[in-house]
């Protein structure tokens, strides 16, 4: 088919994708709050304080009712959770608020009322103006916080709604994106991208067989007498990729091969440790020494030799590269160890000689 030449498209999710963060000032929601009461009036005698709780209503509808708190004209109530979705479409739905004072044998005695509403309930810091039955003022009610309240489940649900909307969303980017690159259908396109992902894990592991084949096959050919300066080092890359010790040690005796050739990836790839069997990385400490003791290859390339032992976590490796005098530790070394919790490599790094801080440095390490 025809190809295009068409930038593969980038990564980054367009905001209006994310339902759940384009609320607008009136979504009905679920809010946890804390009332507190200031300077309520007594309501037995002058010498007694008041027992005071509170009703919130909304038309019949009892929303909540607090504890009593015993003796105290400035009560501080516990929090509690207010579905705002059960009483109307809004925010701005009439809420009362009455706060009574307990009485345990005689009729509770209201202490007073304030009409205000779902908005200024779940804001924090407003202050409600309460009015007795004479319609004096009888205390104050703060809202002390408020919280937008979501159970584990709710959070959960969103979160998994939210994905489903960005998967959507990357499914038909890369669906017209295959479409263009190959010529093909957009519908083709999306069947082989849904394809591709149910059975991910059978096609890397099939490509790892592959590629292991093919690395198997080039070490072999060489072997059966091959030329190893192929292009791009692939000869050593390969032996060293597939952690056989004896092949790099007779790549590097071969005076064809250079292993410093295509960015020193030789010894680069004898720490990448991820995903090596306990076996494979003993065989690669192995072929790190072997580099190191050919003294051609860069143990600095890039920072990387260093960097991926301690972010692996192998001292062997990481006291094996200290030890050479070409070596130039960086505080990025350090980080790469401290990131993964490996501080005994990450103590290694920052006692070489030639690792010198600034102070920048150390407040990035925490140091």
């Amino acid at each position: 088919g025809n190809h295009t030449t068409q930038d593969k498209p980038h990564d980054l999710i367009p905001l209006q994708l994310f339902s759940s963060l384009n609320m607008e000032l009136d979504a009905p929601m679920k809010y946890q709050i804390e009332l507190a009461g200031v300077d309520l009036d007594r309501k037995d005698g002058p010498f007694r304080k008041s027992d005071p709780y509170l009703i919130l209503k909304s038309g019949d509808n009892e929303i909540q009712r607090t504890e009593y708190i015993k003796q105290n004209l400035n009560p501080e109530w516990k929090k509690f959770v207010v579905d705002c979705n059960k009483y109307g479409e809004d925010l701005f739905v009439p809420v009362i608020l009455e706060c009574w004072d307990w009485d345990p044998v005689g009729k509770h005695e209201l202490i007073g009322t304030a009409e205000t509403t779902f908005f200024r309930i779940t804001a924090e810091g407003t202050q409600i103006q309460l009015l007795s039955k004479k319609g004096k003022p009888s205390g104050m009610i703060v809202v002390k916080s408020a919280v937008t309240y979501k159970t584990e489940a709710e959070i959960e649900e969103e979160k998994r709604i939210m994905q489903l909307e960005v998967d959507e969303y990357r499914l038909n980017r890369d669906s017209e994106y295959r479409s263009k690159q190959l010529g093909i259908s957009k519908e083709e396109a999306r069947a082989q991208l849904i394809y591709e992902k149910e059975n991910k894990g059978a096609i890397e592991a099939e490509k790892k067989r592959s590629e292991d084949e093919n690395m198997k096959k080039v070490v072999s050919d060489y072997e059966a007498g091959g030329d190893p300066s192929l292009v791009n080092n692939e000869t050593l890359i390969a032996a060293v990729k597939l952690a056989n010790v004896e092949a790099v040690k007779k790549l590097l005796a071969d005076p064809r091969v250079n292993p410093c050739d295509f960015y020193d990836w030789g010894i680069r790839y004898s720490t990448v440790l991820l995903n090596k069997s306990e076996s494979e990385v003993k065989n690669l400490v192995a072929i790190l020494k072997l580099f190191l003791d050919d003294k051609r290859a860069d143990p600095n390339v890039f920072g990387q030799p260093l960097n991926n032992a301690a972010f692996m976590g192998n001292e062997e490796m990481v006291r094996m590269l200290l030890n050479d005098p070409r070596i130039e530790p960086t505080a990025s070394h350090v980080q790469s160890a401290l990131k993964e919790g490996h501080t005994a490599c990450a103590r290694l790094i920052m006692e070489h000689p030639k690792l010198v801080l600034s102070e920048e440095e150390k407040k990035e390490l925490n140091l």
